[in-house]
């Protein structure tokens, strides 16, 4: 069957691609289409059709059967760290990019370890240190000049965050955030912002994505060693995991390693794409961030709004079929790629009244920006606390913050969907006065 359309992979259609999967939509909640990279494949764009795929035993990432342990290399099985077709390498990854092999944690013991560790309890215990890591990272800005809110904020904050849950040594977190830089889909040394994240954190030579990988890999089994060797007795993640699972058994550093670097994978970049997409809308629209600053206690439902309305989840969830599939009353046949299109699914008319207007505090159905049933993302308590302590903080310290240049605003090239730069001016008020 000859694809229906072609999704875009780059240019200004990926940028905005909400009237393509409308138009796409309209077509059905199932149809046939293609993607560069990614060949011919089903997508699903209807609210209550990518719900019930994102469920279904026989849409797996190896075209197995979803016995509910068989497949995940992170925490978030069905949303929005997944950015490839799962024959082309981890989730978060582009087609076509490889990394090197890493040991796969059995899914049904990850998820009894960390899901404990990244409870909504246990993760709010974070809030005050991730608004002080947000304000410190603020505070440290020239309010006065021109800022690229991306590298010195939206990006770091949702690593510091990572870094509490894994109890990572503040001495190691300027160099493993380099590394997660040349990690970034989408993103290379010469189109990062900073320049000062193009090395290593060891010697100062340019590295490449898949040799920051590895070096990341390799930092945290050094982290899972050392906490093993002094008898730990911290609160954080990896030290949890070197002492005991759910089952009484600790996992191997190089287990270890594999956890975090899938968490990282799974849930800084989602995150920071979420902060920058949410700064953005705020920058250029008073009308949403004006009720935020008055009243904080409504950043919760913002970031839930946001989610549904412009998600960091670009092009979806890929999925592949382990036998013949009835989805929406189109026969999926065994073996074929399936894309569940989350953007569209949060837009469908069906399900969410007037879908293309911003309007916190819906009480329609949940997004499904974080998935849906038994893998539902163990990170989003941890992706809500972070966004909330980012926005807060951001409209406490800088109401008035907005665009320095919105021809220099600069969005992945490809897959994910996210921003690399967003040159702001934080306090218009004092340029020109001195600072």
């Amino acid at each position: 069957m000859e694809p229906a359309l072609v999704l875009p992979s780059a240019g200004a259609d990926l940028i905005h691609p909400y009237p393509l999967l409308a138009a796409a939509r309209r077509r059905g909640p199932v149809v046939r289409a293609a993607l560069p990279g990614a060949g011919a494949l089903w997508l699903v764009t209807g609210y209550e059709a990518v719900r019930e795929a994102l469920a279904h035993p026989h849409l797996g990432k190896d075209g197995r059967a979803d016995d509910g342990v068989q497949d995940d290399d992170g925490v978030q099985d069905d949303g929005a760290q997944d950015a490839g077709p799962q024959d082309d390498g981890p989730e978060g990854e582009a087609p076509g990019r490889a990394r090197p092999t890493v040991p796969t944690p059995d899914h049904a013991r990850l998820r009894a370890s960390v899901g404990r560790f990244l409870s909504p309890a246990r993760v709010g215990a974070l809030r005050g240190r991730l608004h002080a890591e947000a304000r410190a990272l603020l505070t440290a800005l020239p309010p006065a000049d021109e800022v690229d809110l991306v590298s010195a904020y939206t990006f770091p904050l949702p690593f510091a965050g990572i870094c509490a849950v894994f109890g990572v040594p503040a001495a190691d977190r300027a160099g493993l955030l380099r590394l997660t830089v040349l990690m970034s889909p989408g993103t290379t040394p010469e189109s990062s912002p900073d320049t000062s994240l193009e090395t290593s954190p060891g010697p100062h030579e340019p590295i490449a994505a898949d040799d920051a990988f590895a070096r990341m890999w390799d930092y945290f089994r050094a982290l899972a060693a050392d906490r093993r060797r002094t008898v730990p007795h911290g609160d954080d993640l990896v030290t949890a995991l070197v002492t005991e699972d759910g089952d009484g058994r600790g996992w191997s550093d190089e287990e270890c390693a594999s956890v975090c670097l899938m968490l990282v994978v799974a849930g800084h970049e989602p995150t920071a794409n979420l902060l920058g997409i949410g700064a953005l809308l705020l920058a250029g629209d008073p009308a949403a961030a004006g009720p935020l600053r008055a009243d904080p206690s409504r950043v919760g439902a913002f970031v839930d709004e946001l989610l549904r309305y412009d998600s960091p989840v670009y092009p979806g969830v890929f999925r592949r079929s382990s036998r013949d599939v009835r989805l929406a009353g189109v026969t999926i046949p065994a073996g074929d790629l399936v894309l569940l299109a989350v953007g569209a699914g949060n837009r469908d008319p069906e399900a969410f009244p007037n879908p293309t207007a911003f309007a916190p505090g819906r009480t329609a159905p949940r997004h499904l920006s974080f998935g849906h049933g038994r893998h539902f993302c163990l990170g989003a308590p941890l992706a809500r606390v972070v966004a909330e302590a980012g926005f807060t903080e951001l409209l406490s310290l800088f109401p008035g913050f907005t665009p320095a240049d919105t021809s220099r605003i600069t969005w992945r090239p490809e897959y994910l969907r996210g921003l690399t730069g967003l040159p702001v001016v934080l306090d218009p008020g004092r340029r020109g006065t001195g600072g």
